[in-house]
């Protein structure tokens, strides 16, 4: 089967899907776009198929100039407050420079770590519990996460935890989780949750140890994998990750349970990257790139959209309008169907 039909045939398939992820009026600015862009038009075609694409996948646009994320909240300093943008919208006032931060979307509570304490505020900004972070014994508290109604804790290599509405308090496994180098240097903690598992990731500057806790019984899935970047995505019973040194990256894929690896891309240059249950966007030096992990054949986006982050399994991006939190999934799906339909756009000039 040659090429130009198996496009065809792609091409077939995907329209209806979509088209029906569309709303009218993007899906009619997507097709002026192709038409221009097929006529010869170029740089009129790709500005109407950026707005077209914005329209159909944004779950929400920020029109502020500065935001950051903290894998489950998107926010931003202003003074001596912080603006909580997403999921919810409410000021936190803070009286410090250090910003950890973490959200229970279930008791819909946001844990803010603030020296030796845990401030935990509800949905309107208010204080409703001020948590003694006992354990750490005058140890420095370096990152914090909230899941099913207690409080984990990173502290002199060690994890801890601490129920919200109970004494329930101590260390959640004996062993220590270490950076990469040695720990009397300067390093970061990351702590992310996801669906009853907790990820550590511990170091700084392209050398982290990563490891995964299942907190339904205390138990250490994955201890200390080196790797090179912090940014991670796990979901289900998968994770992944980037390793490799500078000149050899990889995208991996591991089974937290069987501990099965594969290499799902190699990279000669890496610039920035945001990694998603579904897929993986990067950029390097010869532009922005996308890749769905089934297909591992990366897209080159000829289109003005900068990283800014991501949100759970969505990613924030921006351009001259401010920053948009987009469906990953539905942004894979167009990119998709546009390069099957006018494939000479996405490549590399």
């Amino acid at each position: 089967m040659n090429t130009r039909l198996i496009g065809y045939l792609l091409y077939v398939c995907l329209l209806p899907l979509v088209m029906s992820r569309c709303t009218p009026n993007s899906e009619r600015i997507l097709n002026t776009g192709i038409k221009r862009f097929e006529q010869g038009e170029t740089a009129k075609a790709i500005t109407m198929i950026e707005k077209g694409i914005i329209d159909s996948v944004t779950i929400k646009h920020f029109s502020t100039t500065n935001l950051s994320c903290s894998n489950n909240l998107i926010y931003y300093r202003n003074n001596d407050y912080l603006k909580i943008a997403y999921p919810h919208e409410m000021d936190i006032m803070i009286n410090n420079n250090s910003i950890n931060l973490c959200y229970d979307p279930v008791l819909q509570r946001v844990g803010l770590l603030n020296g030796m304490n845990a401030d935990i505020f509800n949905m309107k900004g208010a204080l409703v519990k001020d948590v003694p972070l006992n354990q750490a014994n005058g140890k420095e508290v370096k990152a914090i996460a909230l899941l099913n109604d207690k409080l984990y804790y990173y502290c002199n290599r060690r994890i801890y935890f601490t129920g919200l509405h109970s004494n329930n308090a101590g260390r959640l496994v004996k062993d220590r989780f270490s950076p990469p180098f040695s720990p009397s240097l300067f390093y970061l903690v990351q702590l992310q949750t996801n669906n009853n598992k907790l990820a550590i990731i511990v170091g700084i500057g392209g050398s982290y140890n990563m490891s995964v806790i299942d907190l339904s019984n205390s138990s250490i899935m994955l201890q200390n994998w080196k790797i090179s970047s912090s940014k991670i995505s796990f979901q289900e019973g998968y994770l992944y990750c980037i390793t490799g040194s500078t000149g050899n990256w990889t995208l991996r894929r591991i089974s937290i349970y069987t501990k099965k690896r594969n290499i799902l891309l190699a990279f000669n240059n890496l610039i920035d990257l945001e990694l998603t249950p579904s897929g993986i966007i990067y950029e390097n030096n010869d532009g922005l790139w996308i890749m769905n992990y089934s297909n591992k054949r990366p897209v080159r986006l000829p289109f003005r959209f900068k990283l800014a982050g991501r949100y759970l399994e969505h990613l924030l991006i921006r351009n001259d309008n401010g920053f948009y939190l987009i469906d990953m999934n539905k942004f894979l799906d167009i990119i998709t169907y546009l390069n099957s339909k006018i494939p000479s756009l996405f490549e590399k000039k």
